[in-house]
């Protein structure tokens, strides 16, 4: 029962919730450590759920070990244990104070892969299905305050539930042998991949915000409150030397910012943020809950060729991404997120696409420090099927997928779903209502589907405000024949154009390359031949950019990432112009010298 959800279901089902913010009224403490770990036989039927592991020290059990959190438990063990299917479950203690009995305690995950179950001193405290995103349960009832409390998790990786809609990515194996394959071309980590915490926060408090700032100084916000007993509020927009610019005493409203400093993307201009501070007072103008969140004025338009940020034309050069590395899988780690970035900068790109599904907040928040433009794409993977069921689930993950990231001013353009089957004529009919829904909740950022196929079949792109797709001229068509990529690149994004007026963007083209695999003349997984595939892209780019017919460009991939075994792989996916471990191909130095010979351009013009 597998595929048409399939990674539809690495998004959870959930309503938006605030980042983690500890203030004056709010406190976290990170649940980050070695929990016990225990796994059921692969496939299983949930032997811990219909024996209530929940109510027992799993510790005691004889296969418990230990295991990292954050962590994809995949590459830690065995090979068993990296194709594990079915259930896994999580278990450690913890003291929650008896001062924190004043407010409400929630126990929040950033990411459980797939279908999450969580108990609390035995008693169940909610249950979540997808991944990538953050959820959390309020167990103020559930727990004993001055003193430890256990904390349970149980997972089941399976990218497929009873309950859920039938697909064709299916379980192989033999007897206890199980490993899932899909259509997705990366591999399925699971486990809690990023941090857990528990969040102490007042009785009443802000648990929703939206914030809409564009580029003449115009701010409009909202809130949504948990609870009553607030007398007051105070609103409160500082700059970033902490000047004061603005103050409300409403949840709500709408006001304009004078001599506004505008938010642009690298080499545009300063990536320049204010804050919006919101405080929750009671009678005696005591603090009850208190906010605060960085953001920046921008605007995004676009006509039938261009994305126009802050009024100026915005080419996006950059690569697709994998959040995922050596050991730690899809883990959370800010070692190699700010690696990731630094080297990012070191190219000289400017934008990325969370390919294939959200990357972590904490990422987000950098994008924003950093200037970085971000496509932010929903977990809805190489859809082959079309039914109401999963057309509803896949509404309820851009939901949550809007809710989490609309306050960044990185995001530029919201991605529903990667290489899904838009030739089929039943297509439209599913993706039409998607794109009404995620105009309707955020009506100033385009739309756009990475498509596989080709201007004549396509039924989705006529519903877009951007069109990205994927090319692979020179690899998956006709490999070894460097001559034909220049004109055939040219032609297809001229006739993208000619059909559809919309800006263009190529969201993934590229070459394997192993790494330190050279040959000359170049050959197919050379380093050599890796450049030589870029290049002769970059020639037609670059007429086609003159011509003002190509809106951005996208290597695919950013670094090399891990996918199931096959015969196609060799030890993953090496398209990457770094290394898995982060060291550059000759690729990485190629889009060095493109990018910040592209950035000099920029600033001749400008």
């Amino acid at each position: 029962m597998l595929h048409a959800l399939l990674l539809l279901l690495l998004f959870p089902l959930c309503n938006g919730i605030l980042p983690v913010q500890e203030n004056e009224a709010r406190e976290a403490r990170q649940l980050n450590d070695l929990w016990t770990f225990v796994r059921e036989p692969s496939n299983s039927i949930g032997y811990g759920l219909l024996h209530e592991w929940f109510r027992q020290d799993i510790s005691s059990f004889s296969n418990a070990t230990v295991m990292p959190v954050p962590s994809a438990f995949n590459d830690l063990q065995d090979n068993s244990l990296r194709d594990h299917v079915g259930w896994v479950w999580y278990q450690r203690t913890a003291f929650i104070p008896s001062r924190m009995s004043r407010g409400r305690t929630y126990i929040r995950l950033d990411s459980a892969n797939y279908y999450a179950k969580v108990y609390v001193n035995t008693i169940e405290a909610g249950s979540h299905f997808g991944g990538h995103l953050p959820f959390e349960f309020d167990i103020t009832q559930h727990i004993v305050f001055g003193n430890e409390n256990r904390i349970t998790v149980a997972i089941n990786n399976t990218l497929s539930l009873q309950s859920l809609p039938q697909g064709d990515s299916k379980a192989i194996g033999y007897e206890d042998h199980v490993y899932q394959r899909g259509f997705m071309d990366f591999f399925p980590y699971s486990g809690l991949l990023r941090p857990a915490r528990l969040l102490f926060l007042p009785k009443t408090h802000i648990s929703s915000q939206s914030i809409v700032a564009d580029a003449t100084g115009t701010l409009t916000f909202s809130h949504s409150v948990i609870g009553t007993g607030f007398s007051k509020v105070e609103v409160t927009v500082t700059d970033a030397d902490g000047e004061v610019e603005y103050t409300s005493d409403a949840l709500n409203g709408t006001t304009k910012i004078s001599k506004v400093e505008l938010w642009w993307p690298r080499n545009m201009g300063k990536a320049y943020l204010y804050t919006l501070t919101v405080r929750l007072l009671s009678d005696s103008s005591s603090p009850i809950d208190i906010i605060r969140t960085k953001f920046g004025f921008r605007s995004i338009t676009w006509d039938n060729s261009q994305i126009l940020w802050n009024g100026r034309p915005f080419h996006c050069q950059g690569f697709g991404m994998h959040e995922e590395y050596d050991i730690r899988g899809r883990a959370f780690d800010a070692v190699m997120m700010t690696r990731d970035l630094n080297l990012f900068e070191w190219t000289g790109a400017n934008c990325y696409r969370t390919s294939h599904y959200p990357y972590s907040e904490e990422r987000m928040a950098e994008n924003d420090r950093r200037g970085i433009a971000v496509i932010v794409e929903t977990a809805a993977v190489a859809i082959r099927h079309y039914s109401e069921e999963i057309q509803n689930l896949h509404m309820d993950f851009i939901r949550g997928t809007i809710e989490r990231d609309r306050n960044h001013p990185s995001v530029f353009m919201w991605s529903l779903a990667n290489e899904p089957s838009s030739s089929l004529k039943e297509a439209r009919p599913y993706f039409d209502p998607l794109v009404k829904l995620a105009k309707s909740l955020d009506p100033t950022r385009p739309i756009t589907v990475v498509i596989a196929g080709g201007p004549t079949t396509d039924v989705v792109a006529e519903l877009l405000d951007v069109i990205c797709f994927n090319r692979y001229y020179g690899w998956y068509s006709n490999i070894g024949q460097l001559f034909r990529i220049e004109d055939d690149i040219y032609k297809e994004i001229t006739a993208w154009n000619n059909k559809f007026s919309r800006p263009i963007i190529i969201s993934e083209y590229g070459a394997e390359a192993i790494p330190g695999m050279h040959r000359d003349p170049p050959f197919a997984f050379t380093e050599e031949y890796q450049v030589e595939v870029l290049k002769e892209h970059h020639k037609a780019f670059d007429r086609l950019r003159n011509e003002k017919k190509l809106a951005g460009e996208m290597v695919w991939v950013f670094a090399d990432f891990m996918t199931v075994q096959d015969t196609t792989r060799v030890v993953g996916n090496h398209k990457g112009v770094f290394t898995r471990q982060r060291e550059p191909k000759m690729a990485a130095h190629l889009m060095r010298q493109r990018y910040t010979e592209k950035k000099r351009r920029r600033k001749d013009e400008l």
